[in-house]
């Protein structure tokens, strides 16, 4: 089983029956999961980190300073008390003995050890955030998605089409077109579209249009405004034209 990240080509090989043969499957990861494959990343960082310490100036790195990085690496002792050479060869990498090792059992182990630093760890990249509250969604509705920010346009539109537990698929709802591509989504990543905004913010987020006509139309007389609302009073200083001196 190997993770990738939903790029097209993976895509088309998912179900490559060459792959199949030689019992090679593919696991796309999620499209809107900003984390997708976190074990290759921390992988691809720490040789990083590695070729650094190796040679600190940076620049390309030739064939032998790869291979350097890349055999410090295989020997480091991980958590679990043996290196990624000692779990490969089943040796010890110093004295080349025999290392009974059962390749189920570090699977288990290390999976049980990433269940228990989950917690931990969202912690620490949360940065002080408290957690998303998990959204009750049912099929039908409007949502948005927390990943969705963007400064430059305004969060995209899905409607939730199908709910399996923690879980909902949605699709991208844009304008009156519903598109084809379906997403899976936690519930805790997407809340629900407002289903109106009140008075007093519609009326607000008038003077925030760039339309001048929109902006006359809506300062055309203060009897138009909400009760409490006054047009913003503007100071002397730049209501006057400037004093040129001398004049």
């Amino acid at each position: 089983m190997v993770r990738v990240d939903p790029a097209s080509g993976f895509r088309t090989l998912s179900n490559d029956s060459e792959l199949l043969e030689l019992g090679i499957c593919l696991e796309i990861g999620r499209v809107k999961n900003i984390n997708k494959n976190p074990t290759a990343e921390k992988a691809i960082e720490e040789l990083g980190n590695e070729l650094l310490r190796l040679d600190p100036s940076g620049g390309p790195y030739p064939a032998s300073s790869l291979s350097i990085a890349t055999s410090r690496l295989n020997s480091r002792i991980r958590s679990g008390g043996l290196s990624a050479r000692e779990i490969w060869t089943q040796r010890d990498q110093f004295t080349m003995e025999q290392i009974p090792i059962s390749d189920l059992k570090l699977i288990s182990d290390q999976h049980s050890r990433r269940l228990s630093n989950h917690p931990y760890s969202e912690k620490s990249k949360s940065h002080g955030k408290c957690a998303l509250p998990k959204t009750d969604v049912e099929i039908g509705d409007l949502i948005y998605l927390w990943s969705d920010k963007d400064k430059t346009q305004a969060r995209n539109r899905y409607l939730v089409v199908s709910i399996e537990g923690e879980w909902c698929n949605i699709r991208k709802f844009v304008g009156s077109q519903l598109r084809s591509r379906s997403y899976r989504v936690k519930r805790n990543e997407c809340f629900k579209v407002p289903p109106y905004f009140s008075d007093s913010f519609h009326s607000i987020t008038k003077y925030d249009s760039d339309s001048d006509e929109e902006i006359a139309l809506s300062l055309k007389s203060t009897q138009d405004l909400p009760t409490g609302l006054t047009p913003p009073s503007i100071p002397e200083e730049i209501s006057l034209p400037p004093q040129i001196p001398g004049n």
